[in-house]
């Protein structure tokens, strides 16, 4: 089962390629809910299409007040999952404006506790759904340009691809794409598959990838508070 949210902000090759694609890519899998989300807006990157792979059972005890989760909540989430449990004092010098209010939102999210160690998350499985998060960046031509902007989309995925309708002629191209495990995907009438495969990345690999988790979700419910990225 899958849902789609957004659509392409510009009509023309590129958003047709976008359409095209989402409606052969989908790869349906037993028990994973997959979310396809168009153009999100996230930091410094506008990747076309993301493919979120999620365990909505995981969600199932996940309470409304997740909805009401800022930007520095996700980060400081993400610090916990780098770094382990931390006591407050420690924490303050890395988030000094809002540190209570994101402990205190947390707490009653259920997504961490307090031990005697200090804070930390509670059982990974059950406040990280996604499974898998596939972006693409879809593009006429396999550009070196093209090739930066799927490399961004590394920051939060386990598998960033750039989508181009032509085969791929420059070996540059092709030799950057495999240095820095971005896939390349060449999808038109006469092939349609990976002429490299991405490099999987676990996740979550920073915020972006807990925020998304929790967009995901929020769209099931209704949404969720404004937020930046």
């Amino acid at each position: 089962m899958y849902n789609i949210h957004g659509r392409p902000s510009r009509k023309g090759p590129e958003s047709d390629l976008v359409v095209n694609f989402i409606d052969s890519f989908i790869p349906l899998e037993k028990d994973v809910f997959i979310s396809v989300l168009i153009e999100p807006q996230l930091i410094n990157s506008v990747p076309d299409i993301v493919f979120i792979y999620w365990d909505r059972t995981a969600t199932n005890e996940w309470g409304k007040s997740r909805l009401n989760l800022e930007t520095n909540d996700y980060k400081l989430i993400q610090f916990l999952h780098a770094k382990g449990a931390q006591k407050k004092e420690p924490l303050q010098s890395f988030f000094p404006r809002g540190l209570d209010h994101s402990l205190r939102r947390l707490q009653l999210s259920g997504i961490i506790k307090e031990s005697k160690n200090g804070w930390v998350l509670n059982t990974f499985k059950k406040i990280f759904a996604v499974k898998k998060i596939i972006t693409f960046e879809a593009k006429m031509s396999a550009s070196e340009r093209a090739l930066e902007q799927a490399l961004l989309n590394l920051r939060f995925s386990s598998e960033s691809y750039l989508l181009t309708p032509t085969s791929v002629r420059k070996l540059k191209t092709v030799e950057q794409a495999k240095k820095y495990g971005v896939g390349i995907w060449s999808h038109s009438t006469q092939v349609e598959k990976p002429i490299i495969n991405a490099k999987k990345q676990p996740l979550p690999q920073s915020y972006l990838s807990w925020l998304l988790n929790d967009l995901v979700w929020a769209y099931t419910q209704g949404g969720m508070n404004e937020y930046k990225c």
